[in-house]
């Protein structure tokens, strides 16, 4: 018999760039994906959504919160929670 485990991560995006950048965990930070000029904002820590930032927004539009903190989305971030 095989068993399957289903694990939510809230925001987990957010969650695996906090895993590789530890020394963002009290910023705002929203996570980007897409090619310029048409990145949006894929993913959001706690504090950027206070901040008001939503995902789906565009980076001009979260580019006028002068204290978030904005990444591109990076698979190596999935690849170094696997190795944990």
């Amino acid at each position: 018999m095989t068993a399957f485990a289903c694990i939510f991560v809230p925001d987990f995006p957010v969650q695996a760039l906090l895993r590789v950048e530890p020394d963002l965990r009290s910023q705002a930070v929203a996570v980007l994906e897409g090619k310029a000029p048409l990145e949006k904002v894929f993913a959001v820590s706690e504090q950027a959504r206070c901040a008001g930032v939503e995902m789906g927004m565009t980076k001009l539009q979260v580019e006028a919160c002068p204290e978030l903190v904005l990444r591109t989305r990076n698979y190596r971030w999935k690849l170094a929670l696997s190795l944990c």
